[in-house]
């Protein structure tokens, strides 16, 4: 029997527009591989616990290419859910 399509598959036939994704996120998606070689391990624990650690330390202005870039894709969602 074939098994039923993953929630990703199931997400990809959608035509919905996705929501942006949040600050974090965007940075997060950008350093993955610089992290990844820091933490020493592939593990998804190490590079999350790294990553948090990092993004708390980072300050507001470092952020702010990150939460305007959010604010905008959080507009175009808005435009095409309209």
């Amino acid at each position: 029997p074939r098994s039923p399509p993953t929630r990703r598959a199931r997400m990809d036939t959608l035509e919905e527009p996705t929501k942006s994704p949040n600050p974090y996120c965007l940075w997060f998606s950008e350093n993955r591989e610089r992290l990844t070689r820091e933490s020493g391990s592939g593990g998804a624990g190490g590079v999350g616990k790294l990553a948090g650690q990092k993004w708390r330390l980072m300050s507001d202005a470092a952020k702010k290419p990150y939460q305007t870039k959010t604010a905008d894709l959080s507009k175009e969602y808005a435009q095409k859910m309209a």
